[in-house]
């Protein structure tokens, strides 16, 4: 798995310390470099709504990097990327299954 994206969303940051990104992405990068990937880009839109309908840059940036051979995504949790059954077009023939969840589902 060398085409992984690292995605981080977390939509509300009332400190701005974004600390909920750097949970995620701590989890993320520790998932990507498991399978494999030590270096993999990682795209971040902090405090950012997905139901609100404000531009999500790391998102769009995201999907770019998709359209031009990223095959997996980790993420926290799916939430984090998508909202909308829409938004799950924007990744192209990528289905849900290059979608990996980094964080504790457990619970």
């Amino acid at each position: 798995m060398s085409h992984i994206a690292v995605y981080l969303r977390i939509s509300q940051d009332r400190t701005g310390l974004r600390a909920g990104v750097q949970r995620q992405e701590a989890d993320c990068v520790a998932l990507a470099a498991r399978l494999g990937v030590e270096d993999a880009p990682v795209f971040v839109d902090n405090d950012v709504c997905a139901f609100d309908g404000r531009q999500r840059p790391g998102y769009q940036a995201l999907v770019n990097t998709v359209r031009h051979g990223v095959t997996h995504i980790v993420v926290w949790h799916v939430d984090r990327l998508y909202r909308r059954p829409r938004e799950l077009e924007d990744t192209g023939s990528m289905s849900t299954a290059g979608v990996t969840p980094a964080g504790d589902l457990t619970t």
